[in-house]
């Protein structure tokens, strides 16, 4: 008797055991992947000339560095919003058709390529080489003007907002030359006879 009820126990047992193992596992939920940031083109590449070109005159300069990922960011600490509504009357250029597209192309940083067609060469300069001048010898400034002598020190880009007619640009920009020596400016460039040209712009933030 006892080994039959043994048995049945057993088998009750084995029985839950194989229901349990036969519930259904839950389906994993897919992932969103961000839409990729087409790279940029020719024409940002000539916003770019126009702009570089207008900022950096002096003739000692021998050399452009710039930072090889495009910016995000108006403003490192305020929103993108924020910033865009206190520049908004500084900047007559500036219509919603060309902050949506300056917006949407840099909701991702992108990779920039020397296509800049400057007089003097350029030199694109990742964030982690750039952060590799600055040891514990706090001798950064002079580390990279070591390596990169008669340069204007770093130049930083976004990605190029149009309006809906493609011949008015926004542009934010940073050049930092030393310690506590930084600025951010947003540029609005105009297309005239063929050729951008810098409109106004506004500073952003200084350091």
């Amino acid at each position: 008797m006892l080994k039959k009820l043994a048995a049945f126990c057993l088998a009750v047992f084995l029985c839950a055991s194989c229901t349990g193992l036969a519930q259904p596992t839950p389906t994993p939920q897919p992932t969103a992947t961000p839409t990729p940031v087409p790279q940029a083109t020719a024409v940002d590449y000539a916003v770019y000339k126009a702009l570089i070109e207008t900022m950096i005159t002096d003739p000692k300069v021998a050399m452009v560095v710039i930072q090889d990922h495009t910016i995000s960011s108006l403003n490192p600490v305020v929103s993108n919003d924020k910033v865009f509504e206190s520049i908004q009357k500084d900047l007559p250029g500036l219509d919603q058709a060309m902050r949506d597209n300056y917006l949407a192309l840099n909701a991702q940083s992108t990779l920039l390529e020397d296509r800049f067609n400057l007089k003097v060469p350029v030199t694109l300069l990742s964030q982690a080489d750039f952060d590799s001048f600055f040891g514990k010898n706090g001798k950064g400034w002079d580390n990279f003007y070591f390596q990169y002598p008669k340069s204007q020190g770093v130049l930083t880009l976004s990605r190029v907002g149009f309006n809906a007619q493609a011949d008015k640009a926004l542009v934010c920009t940073s050049t930092q030359v030393y310690t506590m020596a930084a600025a951010g400016y947003a540029v609005v460039l105009s297309l005239e006879n063929g050729v951008w040209k810098v409109m106004n712009q506004v500073t952003l933030w200084t350091s």
